[in-house]
């Protein structure tokens, strides 16, 4: 059976494929626009615990917690809302505007591409309509590896900072036992 980081690989080397695959100028995301950042992001378990694991070795957990805490307030918020607010996901450094695990970032985010004017991706856009590539295929196939592993709690999708809030609870439970 595969481990979820290893499914996680597969997802993203799915989604650099298909960004690979398609002629550059067709893919308009670049590092610095983060207007999907504002989407309210839902993930797995098995992606939680990836992302906490990783926060945790590389310090930048107690910051990040802050900010997911911060945002357990807006959890039940209908995702439209959410981008209306222009809530940034707590993984998204507001200096640079870049992704602080982009290497291990979900799936939901590593397979979205926005093939029309980054400005129409804005939360302030008027239009608020813009073209992405179908990558249903990845996600599919993601979420039946996951489904695949025998913990059910790392097939449970949840909005991304809870996830995480979630993901260290459940450790340190763990390893208190």
């Amino acid at each position: 059976m595969k481990n979820p980081k290893f499914i996680l690989g597969e997802s993203h080397a799915a989604s650099e494929k298909i960004r690979l695959s398609i002629i550059s100028p067709s893919i308009t995301c670049k590092a610095g626009c983060s207007h999907c950042c504002k989407r309210k992001i839902e993930i797995t378990m098995a992606e939680a615990f990836l992302l906490y694991s990783n926060l945790e070795d590389t310090g930048e957990w107690e910051s990040i917690k802050k900010e997911c805490l911060n945002l357990q307030k807006f959890t039940s918020l209908d995702p439209s809302v959410w981008f209306k607010s222009e809530i940034s996901c707590p993984l998204l450094d507001r200096e640079s505007n870049l992704c602080r695990v982009y290497s291990l970032r979900p799936v939901v985010c590593s397979s979205h591409f926005v093939t029309s004017n980054p400005d129409s991706c804005s939360p302030s856009s008027s239009s608020n309509s813009y073209s992405r590539i179908d990558t249903s295929s990845i996600k599919k196939e993601f979420l039946d590896n996951i489904s695949s592993l025998k913990d059910d709690i790392q097939k449970m999708i949840f909005p991304l900072s809870f996830a995480l809030l979630l993901a260290e609870r459940i450790r340190k439970e763990v390893i208190s036992e």
